[in-house]
């Protein structure tokens, strides 16, 4: 259910375990960053992995960046979960290890 961005303006509090819990630790990994490698590994269809990226979008747990004709995924380290009981924890708190391995130089020969 995207409740989140509706007209209605209903805020949406999701679990860690919700269905946007495992795209953010796949976004996390940075193994699969678009929607359709998302939605291939997650085992939904494209139109859902494009609402829960919405969703995180606008909860801007995500960024978006256009290469070409796609559009590449990463976590904002500084957002924070919006589950009352989580609110203190920030993605960098559970993502940490992750993050620091993207970010590590390539070697080349």
């Amino acid at each position: 259910m995207h409740t989140e961005g509706m007209s209605n303006n209903v805020r949406v509090e999701w679990y860690l375990v919700s269905r946007h819990g495992p795209m953010r630790f796949l976004i996390a990994t940075g193994k699969a960053v678009t929607a359709q490698a998302l939605a291939d590994n997650l085992y939904i269809t494209l139109r859902s992995a494009r609402g829960l990226l919405a969703d995180l979008r606008e909860a801007d747990m995500i960024r978006a960046v256009r290469r070409g004709r796609t559009l590449h995924y990463s976590i904002n380290p500084d957002a924070h979960f919006r589950h009352p009981v989580l609110r203190e924890i920030s993605l960098r708190d559970v993502f940490g290890t992750w993050l620091q391995r993207q970010r590590r130089p390539v070697a080349t020969a």
